[in-house]
């Protein structure tokens, strides 16, 4: 069949098959970075909250430790350390961040 055809008619249709595989496979590029794109976004959403949920237990541990020493010592340094560090992690001020972060999760893994 293609001994039939004039070798111009052969290079413009093995020109048309290198541009349709070219064609098909950017289709295949491209719904690869845009699945990339929406995996990535999904892992940045979890490692923020997980630096957040870090950080409120980094500061209620040094709360923690700042009020066994308080009632241990009565020195009132101890009881300043306790109040600062437990109002810069207590939950509630981190809960509307967190509470986004798993709805936000939840739509993704209910796809």
């Amino acid at each position: 069949m293609l001994k039939s055809l004039k070798i111009c008619n052969q290079i413009a249709l093995g020109f048309v098959l290198v541009l349709g595989v070219s064609t098909l496979m950017i289709g295949f590029a491209l719904d690869g970075l845009r699945t990339g794109s929406e995996s990535f976004k999904t892992y940045r959403e979890l490692a923020r909250a997980s630096v957040l949920s870090g950080r409120v237990q980094a500061n209620m541990l040094s709360a923690s430790n700042a009020a066994k020493s308080f009632l241990s010592s009565r020195e009132d340094e101890q009881l300043k350390v306790f109040k600062e560090r437990f109002e810069r992690g207590a939950p509630r001020r981190f809960i509307p961040h967190l509470g986004h972060a798993i709805r936000r999760r939840m739509m993704l893994i209910a796809r």
